[in-house]
């Protein structure tokens, strides 16, 4: 793990992750080293168990619980045709339909987020930023303050 003042002593975790910013996997408020740390497993994961990296984005990463009354909305959109979806012709939900649902102002904005095309996340290590064990081993004790236990 990477101590506390690893960011602010200059150092970089061992693989960082690589390509356009990520979409957030944590809590955006949780501390800068967790995020990176959660970010490295992910890119691990993907290069040693891809099925399993696939499912875990597909289903938890990009997936959004949806609530009765936003199901009951999605219903009354779309339909069930055969084995595919079919759009049903002409209808529309408006927000006072929405709010007739249940869904309060907070929740209508929630949905209609949930809705959205989503990004799919891609957490390619950059290998060649890559050191060796005892290297950040040397780094990291050289980080902790004189003294500390």
């Amino acid at each position: 793990m990477f101590p506390i003042n690893m960011q602010s002593a200059g150092m970089t975790p061992p693989i960082m992750p690589q390509g356009p910013q990520q979409p957030q996997i944590i809590d955006p408020r949780a501390q800068y080293e967790i995020r990176v740390f959660a970010e490295v497993i992910a890119g691990m994961v993907k290069r040693v168990a891809p099925l399993s990296y696939e499912a875990w984005v597909d289903y938890d990463l990009g997936g959004e619980p949806l609530s009765l009354a936003e199901r009951t909305a999605l219903a009354r959109l779309v339909q069930p045709e055969g084995e595919g979806i079919r759009v049903r012709d002409g209808v529309s939900l408006q927000p006072d339909q929405l709010a007739e649902l249940g869904l309060s102002a907070r929740e209508i904005r929630e949905f209609i987020d949930k809705l959205q095309p989503p990004a799919r996340p891609d957490f390619e290590l950059d290998l060649s930023s890559m050191r060796s064990a005892d290297e950040m081993s040397a780094r990291m004790i050289e980080a902790v303050p004189e003294g500390f236990e």
